[in-house]
């Protein structure tokens, strides 16, 4: 027998011999395998996380959460091997610096964006954007803010320092061109 059948006897006996009996029951994963298709538990996030993606080679998983981080796993072994502060794109960080090379991360009041492979920051947004999503040209975000979905292009050459920006309200009104 398995063991939810064994605690579901357990708990209709302790009901039956104990009107009233309360009980509680994990709704997190168990921290061990118990026979189930359950494989690992990733654990190092220390709020929910919202966010996951998988690698192409479906060696990497990337998590994002709620604690502000961003984590990169190695799916054989389950370590963490980055954490990376803020939140953003987990897709396009799982697809790694090779697909993307530029990765754009929500740190505090602003939007960080990043050389993927080095971690150093190359542009920055005042606003943080919320629910990141990369173009496929690697150099153009789109994320919100409020009542406003943003577009973020990274302009120029290495020495690029100020992404454009685009803000659409939701009634479909775009509001001007700026350079920030």
């Amino acid at each position: 027998m398995k063991l939810h059948g064994v605690l579901e006897d357990w708990r209709r006996a302790k009901e039956a011999a104990t009107p009233g009996f309360l009980w509680l029951r994990a709704h997190r994963p168990p921290p061990l395998h118990l026979g189930t298709a359950q494989r690992r538990v990733l654990r190092g996030h220390e709020h929910a996380v919202m966010s996951v993606a998988l690698s192409a080679d479906g060696r990497t998983i990337v998590s994002g959460s709620w604690d502000q981080t961003v984590r990169v796993w190695d799916l054989a072994s389950g370590e963490c091997r980055e954490v990376i502060q803020g939140t953003g794109d987990v897709v396009a960080i799982a697809a790694g610096p090779s697909r993307f090379p530029f990765r754009a991360l929500r740190r505090g009041l602003e939007t960080v964006i990043e050389d993927a492979a080095t971690a150093t920051p190359v542009a920055r947004f005042p606003v943080p954007l919320d629910h990141i999503s990369t173009f496929p040209n690697g150099r153009a975000w789109v994320g919100t803010s409020a009542n406003h979905l943003y577009i973020i292009t990274l302009e120029g050459g290495e020495d690029s320092s100020k992404p454009k920006a685009e803000s659409a309200k939701p009634d479909g009104k775009e509001s001007p061109r700026s350079k920030v």
